[in-house]
């Protein structure tokens, strides 16, 4: 992967190149389309085994759809952190599982269709925000799983719960 000095950087230091990220980011992206259409609507209701179950209740039975809606909150929560934009409002001061609960609340009731359309719709906001945040952004992320939440974040859980089924 092309790697580029940043002015300001500190000395020695090189970055993952815009380019490379956006390729990483627009892979997963590509990768979990095809996971999330070979599910198809009616797929995307059905329970999920194991998934949340730090923050489930001991009946609930959280579905695909809540697997990708809980993917789709992490994305635009690295995305608004990459743009230094607030974050949507959630509760703070909360374990990991609590947050999680919270993102399955928002979404759990919602139709498919609408976490489908978030799905398409975010990927499209995502890629602008990475064409327009300034180099500054890509010079202290030294790790190819930068942007965590849109590449690894991503992909572990379409392979451990979108691609696994």
């Amino acid at each position: 992967m092309a790697q580029a000095k940043i002015a300001n950087a500190p000395e020695g230091a090189h970055v993952w190149a815009r380019q490379g990220v956006m390729r990483r980011v627009d892979a997963e992206y590509h990768a979990l389309d095809r996971a999330v259409r070979a599910l198809s609507r009616r797929g995307l209701d059905r329970p999920v085994p194991g998934f949340g179950k730090g923050a489930r209740g001991s009946r609930e039975h959280w579905t695909y759809k809540d697997a990708l809606a809980h993917i789709l909150f992490w994305k635009q929560w690295q995305m608004e952190t990459i743009a230094g934009r607030p974050h949507e409002v959630r509760p703070t001061g909360r374990t990991v599982h609590q947050e999680n609960r919270w993102i399955y609340e928002q979404w759990h009731k919602r139709p498919a269709r609408d976490v489908l359309a978030w799905h398409r719709r975010l990927h499209r906001e995502v890629m602008g925000t990475l064409r327009a945040v300034g180099p500054q952004v890509f010079a202290t992320k030294h790790r190819d799983q930068w942007p965590h939440d849109l590449v690894r974040h991503s992909e572990a859980h379409r392979q451990r719960q979108l691609e696994a089924r």
